[in-house]
């Protein structure tokens, strides 16, 4: 083989590696990126679903107050029946 054609292979075999090493940096730098991004996206999502735990846990406590009077109210229908009949 000639040195001619040597040092194109070289000068090929270099500009491959070049493009494998800039792909590999572009895609640790994007992975990189990308983790963060998640990172704060999940403390954003477990901010609001703390949230709306704290609503739920209202609902169910005013839940539990309406269930409440409303068997007071049965009961006293029970206890007071009234004269009308329903036909």
């Amino acid at each position: 083989m000639s040195s001619e054609a040597i040092a194109i292979i070289i000068a090929a075999s270099i500009g491959a590696f070049g493009t494998i090493v800039v792909g590999l940096i572009t895609l640790i730098v994007s992975l990189r990126q990308m983790s963060k991004k998640n990172a704060d996206d999940h403390g954003i999502v477990q901010s609001q679903l703390s949230g709306i735990k704290e609503d739920v846990s209202e609902i169910k406590n005013d839940v539990k107050s309406v269930d409440v009077r409303i068997d007071s109210h049965i009961m006293w229908h029970v206890d007071n029946p009234s004269k009308e009949s329903i036909s």
